[in-house]
């Protein structure tokens, strides 16, 4: 039973200092030290991360030209359209900007592919946008593979906006293009789901209404002998430095435009200040002013304001060496909440963007990270979406309950092929009609559970496409529902651990479409793309895609994708352990002290524990039929193994001390909190 163990290097005199240095306690800092973060900033960083660390918007290299081209639509009332996949990334997306057309007085006509019309934009989508007078469509998760259709929309009169986060070919569409996967793109953080870069498109556009759009502000603040200086503009720092006392009369004539606005954010900068006061071309503003403007505040100095804020904002103050720093980071989060009605917005959009994230599995650090806590206070703050708060029924909002609860729940309708229950969910304002939906999503989900279940097991049951030795498994039955594919391949793919592609009945061209899920992360993609060519569509991510092909070219791709293959895939199981604990420590409050790590998910999952030698002192089995186990550790700590009853009872039997390897949760049961931990392995103490 027992897999691999690496338990992460640690070294306790560097995670003393940074129990010292972060206020926090050993087992955090331990998980965080093997988890690579070494030093206070990097965990400050990570345990509280604001809105400011946000990468501006304008930093993706078609931004600029997409918010222009909106703009310039909306003025002139033109027909604009949103293509979105029909997954919860891609409805989350098409929610968010039809919300924001809608309040720039230009509803735009909404489309998505409906059951059988298969993956990404067709030519008679196209049409059917002619017909209806569109000039504009903007895609959202999706477009960046429909070279062709996009080319043949062009030449009809239609321009694009392609927002997506999938891979790209060689060749790209004739469109204004967002997307932090695209060759040369010198966004920074390249694992936005599908709606994060939607959200960021909405960002910018609600910044291009603001009197700080296209206005590039000077942040100032005195240094010893002389000042630093950033030149911010949209969010982006463009430039930056330090000058003497002896140079600031240059700078001011020389590096200060007629167009700019300097921020004076600390004293000893009143030679600057006496200089650009003597042109009247110039504006100047106090920090601690502008501050006040923004957030009705009543502050007197700029150093008590970056003070205050760095502590309202969570921004860790690193002293003098870094005074310069925070104001900017400061600066750029008042350009963040400069309207309130912008900043509102922001808030609903962000909730949404979480929401998108968690449910495309998307990595859990950087950006993503940042927008799925911040959507998470959202929610739990009685704001965002009314029928995802409709669903969680007063449950807090977290990954884990997003990911395991609402999110199935809401792709249900897609996987369905009934995708249009899902968007009238999200785009609906009537409360009751809110709560139809969800009572239709729900029996459909229910049904969706029994269809799933029975395919499985049919699966199991059928031939077999390859043998136990191929690097991959496939399988192909024309009554298995398209959208359910991608969740037969993933549950098949976590029991056989190897690739897997399952393919559905024919769409409405007579083609057949398929899933592929990898086991791991394994990259299953690159095995398939030299294949192109042999496919009618092919995109996605290296271990989650969809793919078209005709029925005749089946056999010979699988056995080129064996052959690819070959004897080169592996999967690695090892479990990593972050700390090694006395379980004898378990309580409830030190299970919330990790919930500082939260939120979780894939690349930030919940940590692993490792205790050595523990005796049980009771064993029972539980569950419908018996095969789950629980032992009683200590004075009455819960250790349960799901789906373990008999591995469990046989070590029991055995009275032999145990290593074993766990999450901890807090199971809260008629009103009381229980500590347990949750068996992932185990093994006789060696």
């Amino acid at each position: 039973m027992k897999k691999t163990w690496h338990l992460s290097a640690h070294d306790n005199a560097e995670i003393s200092s940074l129990c010292d240095s972060c206020g926090i306690d050993s087992v955090l800092a331990s998980i965080l030290y093997g988890r690579g973060m070494r030093t206070p900033e990097a965990i400050t960083t990570f345990l509280n991360p604001c809105l400011g660390d946000l990468h501006s918007p304008f930093l993706f290299e078609g931004m600029q030209d997409a918010v222009l081209r909106i703009r310039d639509a909306v003025d002139k009332s033109e027909r604009i359209a949103i293509f979105s996949d029909s997954d919860i990334d891609g409805i989350t997306s098409l929610a968010i900007l039809y919300d924001l057309f809608v309040k720039l007085k230009s509803e735009p006509y909404i489309r998505y592919p409906r059951d059988r019309e298969g993956y990404g934009l067709t030519c008679d989508i196209i049409d059917e946008f002619r017909a209806r007078g569109i000039t504009l469509v903007v895609t959202v998760d999706c477009g960046i593979r429909d070279i062709d259709e996009v080319l043949y929309a062009v030449e009809s009169g239609i321009d694009f906006i392609v927002t997506d986060h999938h891979e790209p070919e060689v060749s790209v569409p004739e469109a204004i293009i967002i997307n932090p996967k695209l060759e040369g793109e010198p966004y920074p953080f390249k694992e936005l789901a599908g709606v994060g870069v939607a959200f960021k498109l909405a960002h910018a556009l609600l910044w291009s209404f603001q009197t700080s759009f296209n206005v590039r502000f000077i942040v100032v603040t005195a240094s010893s002998g002389g000042m630093s200086y950033s030149f911010v503009k949209n969010g982006i720092i463009t430039d930056q430095g330090a000058i003497e006392n002896s140079a600031i009369e240059w700078f001011a004539s020389s590096l200060v435009s007629v167009s700019d606005h300097v921020v004076i954010s600390g004293p000893g900068c009143d030679q600057l200040t006496e200089l650009l006061d003597s042109r009247k071309d110039i504006s100047v503003s106090q920090f601690y002013r502008l501050a006040n403007t923004l957030l009705n505040k009543q502050y007197t100095a700029n150093d008590s304001c970056c003070e205050d804020l760095a502590g309202l904002f969570r921004l860790r103050h690193g002293g003098a060496e870094g005074k310069h720093d925070i104001a900017v980071r400061l600066f750029i989060e008042l350009q963040l909440r400069s309207s309130e009605k912008v900043f509102g917005l922001l808030r609903e959009y962000i909730a949404l963007a979480a929401m998108g994230t968690i449910a495309d599995i998307m990595p859990v650090y950087g950006e993503n990270r940042q927008m799925i806590m911040y959507g998470m206070a959202v929610f739990n703050s009685g704001m965002g979406h009314r029928g995802i708060r409709e669903i969680l029924g007063g449950t807090r909002a977290t990954s884990k309950t997003i990911s395991w609860d609402v999110a199935p729940l809401l792709n249900t309708p897609g996987r369905m092929g009934v995708s249009g229950l899902t968007v009238e969910f999200f785009l609906s304002e009537d409360s009751v009609r809110t709560r139809e939906l969800i009572a239709e999503i729900e029996k459909l989900n229910r049904e969706r559970r029994k269809l799933v279940n029975e395919t499985i097991h049919k699966v199991r049951a059928g031939s077999v496409e390859t043998d136990g030795d191929a690097g991959f498994f496939y399988y192909s039955d024309d009554s298995i529902k398209d959208g359910l594919a991608g969740l037969i391949a993933n549950k098949i793919a976590e029991e056989i651990k190897k690739p897997v592609i399952i393919m559905s009945g024919p769409d409405e061209n007579g083609n057949i479409k398929g899933s592929g899920r990898s086991y791991g992360r394994y990259n299953f993609l690159r095995h398939l793309e030299p294949l192109s060519s042999m496919f009618e569509r092919l995109g996605g991510h290296a271990q989650a895609f969809g793919f078209t092909i005709r029925k005749e070219n089946i056999s010979s791709v699988m056995r080129l994708i064996m052959e690819s293959i070959g004897n080169s895939y592996s999967f690695d199981d090892t479990l990593r352990i972050d700390a090694l604990l006395d379980h004898g420590i378990i309580n409830s409050e030190f299970i919330n002290r990790l919930s500082l790590l939260e939120p979780f998910g894939r690349e930030n999952e919940e940590p692993l524990f490792l205790s050595l030698n523990v005796k049980a002192g009771s064993f029972q089995r539980f569950g419908a039929d018996s095969n789950h186990g629980k032992f009683i550790l200590g004075r009455n700590l819960q250790a349960i193994g799901w789906n373990m009853a008999e591995a469990m009872d046989e070590f029991y039997c055995s009275g032999k001390g145990l290593d074993i390897v766990y999450r901890l949760e807090n199971n809260h049961y008629q009103n009381r909190v229980y500590p347990r931990m949750i068996i992932v392995d185990m093994d006789y103490s060696g």
